[in-house]
Formats: C-alpha cells, sequence, structure tokens
C-alpha cells in the first residue's frame, strides 16, 4: 500500500475541485476553508460553521468524493463534520485562563476557552489592521468605557478572531477576576436551543449576565434568527446599561447586515466599528515569516515573497499554503527553495490566479471603457466616469466578499454610503438601460474568464 499522507492528499484535492468547480465564489467560501484529517479509515472534511457544512452536504458532497476517490491512494470514506472554534489539526492547548463567565451557570458544559497564541504579541500589524489593532488595545485598557461596544468587521480568515481574543487576554492580565465569556454565534443558537428544550433558560441568562467581557463571534449567522436576536437584545442592553464590555466580529459592516431587526443593527454600531481588510505585501511576508518560525521552518525570504504576491485574500490561506509547502517538502525530502515551492504549489497558485480582487475589477472595468484607474478611484465627477465607477462598485459588491467600506477605502477612501448608493443605481437602471445591462455582463463574464 502506498505512504498516505493527509497533508498532502487533500490540497492535492482540494486543487482538483477548484479546477471543476463553476463557481469560482463558492470555492473560495465553502471549499478553501475546509480542513481534513483521517480517523478510521475516513477522511473527515471539518466545517468552521453551519452555512459551509450545510452547502458541502446539499451541492459539493459528490464532488468532493469523487475527487479524494480519485487522489488517494488509498480505498477511504468521506465525512463532513462541523467543527466551530478551534481547528482539529491544531495542536497546541488553550491555557485554562481566562475561562467562562461562570461554568456552573452554563447548561450544557463549559463554553470554548480562549486560543492561547491569540494575543497582541502575536498580531503582525499593516495598513490594512492597524486602526483595529490600536483600537482593541484601547478597549482592552478601558474595558465598557472606551469603545462599546467595539465591532470587528471583514472578511474571513483576516484576524479578526485573533484580535478579539488578544483583547480578553489583556483584559484578563490586567483583572484576573474579570469574567470573560466567549461565544461563537453558532455555541450562542445551540446552547440556547438546548436551554429551551431542557426549560433552563434561566441558567443560560445567568452565564451571559455573569461575564464582565461578552465576546459574540460572528455575528451574521444570528441572520433571521428572531427569537436568539430577542434575547441578544436584552442581554446586550444589560451589559451596556452596567458597562460590561462586548466585542463582536462580523464578516460585514453592522449597517449591512441582513434579516437583522433595525434597532438591534443602531446598538451594534452604538461604540466603534473597525473593519480589517485583506494584508498588504509587506504584512503578508511578515506573516508567513512569524509562521514559518513557529513551525520552526527555515523559510528564505524570497520564497516568502514568492507565495504572500501570489497568495492575497487572507492569513488563513497563507496558513494554508505553508502547511502544504511543508508537508510536501517532508513527504518528498526536498529542500524548500523556490524551484520547489513553484512546482509544490503549481495546482493552488493556478486556482488562486482565477480569484476575483477589486484590483482585477478596477483594471477590466478601465479597460472597457477606456479610462485609467486613477480616474476610477479619483475624485473627477463627469459623467463619464462617474457611471463607470459605479458599475465597478456594483461588481465588486456582486462578484467579491468585501464589505461596503472595504469596497470604499479600494475607491478612494469613499464613504460606505457612497457604494451603497453606487449599487443600488446601477441595480436600478441595469433593469432599464439595455446598454448599461449589457456593459454589465460584458464586464462579468470578461472578469470571470
Amino acid at each position: 500500500m502506498e505512504p498516505f499522507d493527509i497533508h498532502t492528499v487533500w490540497p492535492q484535492c482540494v486543487a482538483a475541485i477548484g479546477r471543476a468547480m463553476p463557481n469560482n465564489n463558492d470555492y473560495h467560501s465553502c471549499i478553501a476553508p475546509l480542513q481534513a484529517r483521517v480517523s478510521d479509515k475516513n477522511i473527515v472534511l471539518y466545517a468552521p460553521n453551519q452555512y459551509i457544512f450545510d452547502r458541502i452536504r446539499t451541492t459539493y458532497l459528490p464532488l468532493l468524493e469523487t475527487t479524494i476517490r480519485q487522489n488517494s491512494p488509498q480505498d477511504l470514506g468521506l465525512r463532513i463534520s462541523l467543527q466551530v472554534g478551534v481547528p482539529p489539526n491544531e495542536t497546541q492547548k488553550p491555557t485554562s485562563s481566562p475561562a467562562s463567565a461562570n461554568d456552573a451557570a452554563n447548561p450544557s458544559g463549559r463554553p470554548p476557552k480562549l486560543h492561547a497564541p491569540f494575543t497582541f504579541e502575536n498580531f503582525i500589524t499593516g495598513r490594512s489592521n492597524e486602526f483595529a489593532f490600536a483600537a482593541a488595545k484601547q478597549a482592552a485598557l478601558n474595558p465598557g468605557t472606551s469603545y462599546n461596544p467595539f465591532v470587528i468587521f471583514g472578511s474571513t480568515g483576516l484576524g479578526k478572531t485573533h484580535l478579539m481574543q488578544a483583547t480578553a487576554h489583556a483584559v484578563h492580565q490586567a483583572n484576573p477576576d474579570a469574567k470573560i465569556l466567549y461565544l461563537h454565534a453558532e455555541k450562542f443558537l445551540s446552547e440556547m436551543i438546548k436551554s429551551l428544550q431542557r426549560g433552563t433558560m434561566e441558567q443560560f441568562k445567568t452565564m451571559l449576565a455573569d461575564a464582565d467581557v461578552l465576546m459574540l463571534d460572528d455575528i451574521q449567522f444570528f441572520a433571521n434568527k428572531e427569537r436568539s436576536q430577542e434575547e441578544l437584545f436584552h442581554r446586550f442592553n444589560e451589559k451596556l446599561e452596567l458597562n460590561k464590555q462586548v466585542i463582536l466580529t462580523s464578516d460585514r459592516y453592522p449597517k449591512e447586515l441582513n434579516g437583522f431587526e433595525e434597532r438591534l443593527k443602531s446598538r451594534f454600531t452604538w461604540g466603534l466599528s473597525v473593519g480589517i481588510d485583506p494584508p498588504e505585501l509587506e504584512t503578508r511576508v511578515a506573516i508567513l515569516i512569524q509562521k514559518a518560525q513557529q513551525a520552526q521552518l527555515d523559510l528564505p525570504q524570497d520564497v516568502a515573497f514568492f507565495i504572500a504576491d501570489k497568495i492575497q485574500t487572507n492569513v488563513r490561506e497563507l496558513e494554508g499554503i505553508l502547511k502544504r509547502l511543508t508537508a510536501h517538502a517532508k513527504f518528498t525530502g526536498g529542500e524548500i527553495d523556490l524551484a520547489f515551492t513553484k512546482s509544490a504549489l503549481k495546482d493552488l497558485l493556478t486556482i488562486h490566479t482565477r480569484q476575483v480582487s477589486i484590483d482585477h475589477i478596477q483594471t477590466m472595468v478601465a479597460r472597457y471603457y477606456k479610462l485609467k484607474v486613477q480616474d476610477l478611484v479619483g475624485k473627477r465627477r463627469l459623467k463619464a466616469v462617474a457611471r463607470p465607477r459605479q458599475l465597478a462598485m456594483y461588481i465588486a459588491k456582486s462578484m467579491t466578499t468585501r464589505s461596503l467600506p472595504e469596497i470604499g477605502r479600494a475607491f478612494g477612501g469613499r464613504d460606505h454610503t457612497t457604494v451603497l448608493y453606487a449599487c443600488q443605481r446601477i441595480a436600478e437602471l441595469v433593469e432599464s438601460d439595455s446598454d448599461l445591462k449589457l456593459d454589465s455582463e460584458n464586464l462579468m463574464n470578461m472578469i470571470n474568464n
């Protein structure tokens, strides 16, 4: 039987799936975040949230099964599991402090503890995240007073959870008696449902009420959950009235959250909302070098620059690429240099060159209308420039996962309300203006190809 290494086989499968998938956005949002390990003659795929878990089961499971069968040297089964929180292959265990707000009050056991490496000292800063980093440190110095609530928003894998938990670690260091509670939104939902079923809602409320710092991760999962939003609304008000810190993360600016009551979205913006953008090249290089050092890996600088230049999305994908490279080197006995890296990562890098970025959209729109990219990001308001600029914003919102503030920053630092107006205006015009509709369709096809 051939030697089997899941760290080598799974990235090969991911690359093959990326080539076969018609929906490039689904690849990045649903396939890339999956993690794999072998258990009882099965490859187990771990989905980080319920949405990805359901999407894989209903749409992509047959494709995954076929691809794994073609790339695996062993006849293994396939299972998918929901794994919220610390990834299943994380070897470093979280510390015992800071812990839950009140373990005895939790009706179904201890909620997840904080992840030990998620500290301010281990967070690499750059232009994309320096304001969020500074705000988090300020919130930690004055919990409940400086920024309350404190909301960190941005796309997947940019460090929102790291900053949130780093704030909690700093609060605990300054005040070891502080009761700190971290819950992923899905954990909150599941605990609440169990409490309703068991008649232990008062214990659930007590657990939340006792926390001096309440952290809720990925609040977008509360969308359309009316009963949970009602409970969140009341607990939220209690915290603010008592000057107890609330920290939230979301994949988008709070005002953009769909399926939420307006009164709740309004409260989310009472304090400070800060966005994290994808890291720029220098920050990506620094992150790669730091991760390599933590793994006791000698990563040449030219290799770090090569990877960082190709992978421009998020920190999580950078880590995944580094793990793939390390596993490939161990499996083949090869030395990690630039030539080895290009060969080992060829399939994955091919997929990443196909991904849609705001820079690429701006380039294609400018070329289509015979403008300069600087025209699209500049201040000129001539109709010949303003309409293509609005269309570019509309396409960016349609074809990427970037939030309105992120898109606004990419278009010369414009406010998110400007981007929202542009998107709404273009959406109206494509229904009545056949020429603009054709331009939009042509551009989307060009960008996808």
